[in-house]
């Protein structure tokens, strides 16, 4: 059974499910909440009628996925998001979208052909404005090893 708990005052309320172990009543909501803390106090309503409460001991948002690296970051963004926008860019009058998929292709190829250039390890000096290649080479030199050393166009002209 789903119940409606509140966190603040004037909060309109967010469905959990509410289970008691012994003394401790267990709430967890059906949607992330933000910026609660221990301490917090929890007020459980059913319809208008106030029907138990208690302090939070320890929250979390989400469970967290380990992630090794930005390789791993990337693939697994891609296998979650697939066809979803990862990018959205303009060009001239028109907004171009890049999927989470189309990323992960793109870095992977790029890394493929760097890997051949026995660029693996190596120092990369990457001068760009931000641009979703600009992205690309970063994510694909990092994967592979390399040492990107970012610089600023416009501190060039200085």
């Amino acid at each position: 059974d789903h119940i409606l708990c509140r966190i603040r005052y004037r909060d309109k309320g967010m469905m959990a499910t509410v289970t008691k172990t012994g003394d401790e009543l267990h709430v967890v909501f059906q949607d992330p909440v933000a910026a609660v803390t221990p301490g917090q106090s929890v007020v459980l309503y059913q319809g208008d009628d106030v029907i138990g409460g208690g302090f939070m001991k320890n929250y979390s948002l989400y469970k967290c996925e380990e992630i090794k690296d930005l390789r791993e970051l990337v693939k697994r963004s891609a296998e979650r998001f697939g066809n979803r926008d990862a990018f959205r860019i303009k060009a001239s009058d028109k907004v171009c979208a890049i999927s989470y998929r189309k990323l992960y292709s793109d870095v992977k190829a790029l890394g493929t052909a760097l890997i051949s250039l026995n660029l693996c390890g190596k120092h990369i000096a990457l001068l760009g404005e931000n641009s979703y290649e600009w992205v690309v080479i970063y994510l694909a030199a990092v994967n592979v090893g390399c040492v990107i050393i970012p610089i600023v166009k416009h501190i060039l002209k200085q």
